[in-house]
């Protein structure tokens, strides 16, 4: 009897501590659901390059070595945030953390050890477990103030790039100051040096226009440096496949001072057929991309005073690797090719006089 007894009370011992275990590993997993709070939500958006908004809140009871990893959700795929090259959050001694982020329809926070290597790109967020402490979602708060970085330009809501960079193969910053519009709508996107380092312009349309013509007129080309580089391309934020749909017509020497200063191209560029060189004078004129399916056709074109297409400059059309439409928008940007034989010396300035789309 005793020997039952004491079998009996083993076993009650054991699933009194079987049920304090399962107990317990449900209170942590609902603390850790607990540990990570929200105190500004930007609101929900389709995302893209250019728009941003800060994301910020607290960790509770953050352990030794413990960081914080960002994702936005933005077409079905979670991205890292602010920057691929900047993966974790700093959080503060009283458990604070504050970042800059793309904007999506969700926003996540992962608690995450010192052994943690995030990805880049996540279908799905990662379980809780291993190096995984503690994940809290939030969808977009739509109460909350746009943020800053749009502005109206030739009848369109453009967004001002925020974050940094390394198009043209250098990290650069962006800056919402480089970019304007004045009083008689023009646009300007500059390049600036701020603590001896150059900073960057860059405006995107929120979304897709797809197959048509566009035509940008611009002046102040003649104060293009040969390390200075102005584009107008497409490019798809979303999806990696057709290159990201990118086409440009670019003003660039890549810091040759006496290369040609104009280039139509369609990705991958360091295909031979696949890019166009010539030489633009300096005046005012048009960048033309007519593109359809299976086909794109650049021109530039001078303009006369009323900004109206005059005589041709230069034309091409490649009818291989054109991609199809699908969330690509159109970008202009104006940064610093760093390869060259000519480094950039002063600021830059391109006057964007208008922007015309026709399906």
């Amino acid at each position: 009897m005793l020997v039952r007894s004491q079998g009996r009370s083993a076993l009650t011992w054991g699933l009194v501590l079987v049920s304090a275990s399962v107990v317990a590993c449900r209170r942590r997993h609902q603390d850790s659901a607990d540990s990570i709070i929200f105190n500004h939500v930007p609101p929900p958006d389709v995302g893209g390059a250019g728009a941003v908004d800060t994301l910020s809140g607290i960790v509770k009871n953050v352990p030794p070595g413990g960081r914080l990893v960002i994702y936005v959700f933005s077409r079905n795929t979670w991205y890292i945030q602010p920057l691929t090259v900047r993966p974790f959050t700093a959080i503060e001694k009283d458990g604070a953390w504050r970042t800059l982020t793309h904007l999506g329809s969700q926003y996540a926070a992962v608690l995450v050890t010192a052994a943690y290597r995030p990805a880049n790109v996540l279908r799905a967020l990662p379980p809780i477990g291993g190096s995984v402490l503690s994940i809290k979602t939030v969808p977009g708060d739509p109460s909350s103030t746009k943020a800053p970085g749009h502005l109206r330009f030739s009848s369109y809501d453009w967004s001002v790039r925020q974050m940094g960079s390394d198009r043209y193969g250098t990290p650069h910053e962006y800056r919402m100051s480089n970019v304007s519009v004045d009083a008689q709508g023009y646009m300007h996107l500059r390049v600036r040096k701020e603590n001896n380092e150059w900073t960057c312009a860059e405006v995107a349309l929120p979304s897709s226009l797809g197959y048509g013509r566009y035509d940008v007129v611009i002046g102040g080309i003649e104060r293009l440096e040969p390390a200075t580089v102005f584009d107008v391309f497409t490019w798809d934020q979303a999806g990696t496949d057709q290159n990201r749909r990118e086409m440009n017509t670019q003003l660039a020497r890549w810091g040759e001072p006496n290369g040609k200063n104009g280039e139509f191209s369609v990705q991958p560029f360091y295909r031979p057929a696949n890019t166009y060189r010539y030489s633009a004078p300096n005046i005012p004129i048009m960048l033309t991309m007519n593109w359809e399916s299976g086909r794109v056709k650049f021109d530039t074109l001078r303009v006369n005073e009323s900004g109206a297409a005059g005589v041709g400059i230069a034309e091409h059309t490649f009818t291989a690797d054109i991609p199809a439409p699908a969330s690509e928008s159109i970008h202009m940007n104006l940064c610093i090719f760093d390869y060259g034989k000519a480094s950039q010396t002063s600021d830059a300035e391109v006057v964007v006089k208008s922007f015309h789309y026709l399906p």
